[in-house]
């Protein structure tokens, strides 16, 4: 991949999906005018190759918006960058655009319905944002626990406190 740096084990694969992508769009790859956006294929193999290494890269909402990612909010983006950086070291949990717009999903799901009696998170929001233990203590439990501290005129506003409740 001419001109991407910091191509890896973990990201080639992500990256090939892009290519991949643009080819079942009529994009003729072999045209180096018509390979997908650089700037997109970079934000990505940064994205996934430090996964789990928030000190060495934080994604930055530009970075995101390159990837075109849908409903991104600047009041969620901490958040964000959180769940993309406790992803799994590999990569593999966010190694492709959807993997990563379905974090960003599960991200404004959680925290909506902790602002709001919205339609209340289920199992894989909170799976996919990396929140352990709801399992064990029940996504009922832990959505009645946000709402009873919404109630108190609190707020579970980071992925941290949300965590921390579960523990509780």
């Amino acid at each position: 991949l001419v001109g991407v740096q910091g191509v890896t084990a973990s990201n080639v694969d992500a990256l090939n999906a892009l290519v991949a992508d643009a080819t079942a769009k009529g994009i003729d790859v072999l045209d180096p005018n018509r390979i997908p956006d650089l700037a997109k294929m970079q934000s990505l193999a940064n994205i996934v190759a430090h996964a789990g290494e928030r000190a060495v890269y934080e994604p930055s909402l530009d970075d995101l918006y390159v990837l075109e990612l849908q409903n991104l909010s600047t009041d969620q983006l901490n958040n964000i960058i959180t769940v993309i950086t406790l992803s799994v070291d590999d990569g593999s949990g966010i190694n492709s655009v959807a993997k990563l717009q379905s974090r960003v999903d599960a991200v404004n799901t959680v925290f909506a319905a902790e602002l709001s009696d919205l339609a209340q998170p289920i199992e894989d929001d909170y799976r996919l944002i990396g929140i352990k233990g709801t399992q064990s203590v029940g996504v009922e439990r832990v959505n009645a626990l946000t709402a009873s501290v919404r109630a108190n005129g609190a707020a579970v506003g980071a992925v941290s406190d949300l965590q921390g409740l579960v523990n509780i």
